[in-house]
């Protein structure tokens, strides 16, 4: 083996010895703010996505989202984000201001709503009933190169981080 091969050898080595624990297929959501961040240990709640539909150049538009929370309640259904995309400006206007701006800006800083969310058209959105009668509302954003970036907010005062691959 000549030194070349060996150092690829190496380099592939260290890669897979630091490959994450965690799959990339799978979403998830992490607490952060509120009476499920306090939990110990805090949990991680893994989120399904489903894909089933796209516009004429291939952005996908909308599909099924589900999960379970620590607790058993068990939320289905629907994201999209049509409301963005195919909208005129006033009913973007009113979409937008039942957007979780607040929730943006706890999990990733001060002003991320405004620079990076507000204006995105490649912004998504599902607002679910959970089978215990709780509501939660999801977004995200793939406007960033790599996660997506998302959060949610539950009527029980929790806020969460959303990464979706």
């Amino acid at each position: 083996m000549n030194f070349k091969q060996a150092f690829i050898t190496l380099g592939i080595s260290l890669l897979v010895g630091c490959t994450p624990p965690i799959a990339y297929t799978t979403s998830y959501l992490f607490p952060i703010h509120g009476p499920l961040s306090t939990s110990k240990p805090i949990p991680v709640i893994p989120v399904t996505f489903t894909n089933d539909s796209r516009n004429g150049v291939g952005l996908i538009m909308a599909g099924d989202i589900s999960f379970s929370l620590p607790s058993g309640e068990s939320f289905s259904g629907r994201w999209s984000r049509e409301g963005y995309i195919n909208s005129d400006p006033i009913a973007l206007a009113q979409q937008r201001e039942t957007d979780i701006s607040a929730a943006w800006d706890t999990v990733y800083g001060e002003g991320y709503y405004i620079a990076d969310v507000l204006g995105s058209l490649i912004h998504a959105r599902a607002i679910l009933k959970g089978s215990n009668g709780n509501s939660i509302q999801i977004e995200f954003n793939s406007a960033q190169p790599w996660p997506t970036r998302g959060v949610a907010r539950d009527d029980q005062g929790n806020i969460y981080k959303l990464v979706v691959p």
